[in-house]
């Protein structure tokens, strides 16, 4: 029996999102907020050209490139990963129809958010590491650990534990994980990149639409990797 559907995960999770839109919206749109915050703080992003530094003024940042990639890593993995803690929660209520709030999925998230960070700089660098042999080991890391999040949150394991039960779950269903990653991703790059050419003359305006439009796409990553999970684990 195949353990996942491409078109099932994606029609649950966009029903998922429309009917959860306002708080997923809200909670995933502040940490990219926060993303864009860090990256700020930390001299790697320009606010008003809506611009990253160039790869010879991060070799020159604090630390060299290590350091750069690094603070980089830190700025966009942990905001994320905080995203998925606390909308996981909400998620898997919604999905076994049980009533939740925003306050309990946040409470649940940041009390799991020293581990989470964790997991994800782990995921975050052995996916890039995966990525600089040829893409496609990082495309299979990322399959095997795809869903230690919403281990980590529901079955509340430790970090190695999470990891090693994503690679079991996902055993089998590699293939349309990493399909389904690649659809969400070169649909948001579409959407992105469509929209930075419509607002790039905006300035703060365009900065502010680009982040909103990120936190929808980081909503419904997280909405489905956890519908991923909960089908996985059914069928297990």
């Amino acid at each position: 029996m195949q353990k996942l559907s491409l078109s099932a995960v994606i029609s649950r999770s966009l029903t998922a999102l429309k009917d959860n839109f306002a708080a997923f919206f809200m909670i995933s749109t502040l940490m990219k907020v926060i993303t864009l915050l860090l990256m700020m703080a930390f001299g790697f992003y320009d606010l008003m050209q809506s611009g990253m530094m160039s790869p010879a003024d991060l070799i020159e940042g604090p630390g060299g490139m290590f350091g750069s990639y690094t603070l980089i890593m830190l700025a966009t993995i942990a905001p994320s990963i905080l995203a998925l803690g606390i909308l996981t929660p909400g998620t898997v209520a919604y999905l076994q129809g049980n009533p939740t709030t925003i306050g309990d999925c946040v409470k649940q998230g940041m009390q799991k958010s020293v581990p989470l960070i964790l997991l994800g700089l782990i995921i975050g660098f052995g996916v890039s590491l995966g990525m600089m042999l040829l893409i496609i080991p990082g495309l299979i890391v990322f399959s095997l650990w795809f869903v230690a999040g919403p281990v980590l949150m529901v079955e509340r394991t430790g970090i190695m534990n999470a990891l090693t039960r994503s690679i079991a779950l996902t055993n089998g269903a590699r293939g349309i994980i990493i399909a389904l990653v690649a659809l969400i991703f070169f649909a948001s790059l579409a959407v992105s990149s469509i929209t930075l050419f419509l607002v790039a003359s905006f300035g703060i305006i365009g900065s502010v639409i680009l982040t909103a439009l990120d936190g929808i796409f980081l909503a419904f990553g997280c909405i489905v990797c956890v519908v991923v999970y909960m089908d996985l684990r059914k069928a297990t």
